[in-house]
This record gives structure tokens, sequence and C-alpha cells, in this order.
């Protein structure tokens, strides 16, 4: 197929393979990514119109209602204690502070007030663009007075050899 060849029916013949599958959360995201994609080329001028324009999504998101339980977050704590840093430091921050992953790995010193118990996420790294406060208990004072501080990294989880970056090992850590 060209760019220019695909039409409403191909996008809809994908999800609805996928949904025979019985894979609705699948075709939900294959969804999203493909009417992204196709908005990409209509924005650059690859494309007159997107195929996907006229479709609605394959199934709503369903909302998740479980929570873990005080004995499985236990679990999780002493088991992010034996992997240590710097996974299981971010592990026991995202408990601590219920952030977004990518806010708590992106987290930097200068961002950091341990001794008054604050966090400043600045706009630039927040979802809706806005400075954010983020008090810290006292269990995520000793956490991050725990982690080794580097000498060239502002970072408080930067990535190997990439001091500049933060940690993106999740997959390795879990």
């Amino acid at each position: 197929y060209a760019l220019t060849d695909i039409r409403k029916p191909d996008v809809l013949a994908v999800i609805d393979g996928i949904m025979e599958r019985g894979k609705p959360s699948s075709a939900r995201h294959a969804f999203a990514a493909i009417r992204k994609f196709f908005n990409w080329c209509t924005e650059r001028g690859l494309l007159d119109d997107s195929p996907c324009r006229t479709i609605k999504p394959p199934v709503k998101a369903n909302s998740r209602e479980r929570v873990l339980t005080d004995p499985e977050l236990a679990i999780i704590w002493h088991a992010a204690e034996g992997q240590g840093y710097p996974f299981g430091c971010i592990v026991q921050l995202l408990m601590l502070t219920a952030q977004r992953r990518g806010e708590v790995v992106g987290m930097r010193w200068d961002e950091l007030d341990l001794d008054g118990g604050l966090w400043t996420i600045p706009s630039s790294r927040t979802k809706n663009h806005k400075p954010h406060m983020v008090p810290l208990t006292a269990g995520a004072v000793a956490v991050l007075r725990q982690v080794p501080r580097s000498e060239v990294s502002p970072m408080v989880f930067p990535a190997r050899g990439m001091p500049e970056q933060a940690y993106s090992g999740y997959s390795k850590g879990k």
C-alpha cells in the first residue's frame, strides 16, 4: 500500500481484526496510534484527509477500580528495598508521592528541598504544564537522602552512562 491508497475500510479491517481476536484494549490502543499517525500525515501535507476522521474508537477505556491492598503494598515495598538504587528507590517514591513515573524518574536535585519536605516539579515536566508542589513525607525524604548524589548529574536518577538523561531501565528493574 502507498500511504495515499489507505482508506477507511482498510483501517476498520485492522481494528476489527484485533477486536475479533478478543483484544479490545489492544484495538483501542492500535486505533489511537493509527489515528495519531494519519493526523500527523495531514498536518504535514502528506494526505488531504485522514481515513480515521469519522471513525470512533472501537471501545471506551475502562477505568480501573482495583487498588493494591496494604499487604500487597508491603510486599512491593520490601521487594523495592531489596532491589535498592535506582529502581527500588523509584518504586518507593512512586508509592510515597503518588506522582507519575516520568515525573519521579525525571526528578532533579535542584527541585528538592529535603529540609523543608518539598518537591517543586516545574511546569516543563508536568502533564498540565503548571508547576506542581509535592509535599514530601518523612519517608520520602528518608528514601531521597539514601540516594547517591552524582558529582556530574543534576538528575536524582540519571541514566547509566548518560548523566543528563533520566533513568529508563524499567523493564530490567521489573
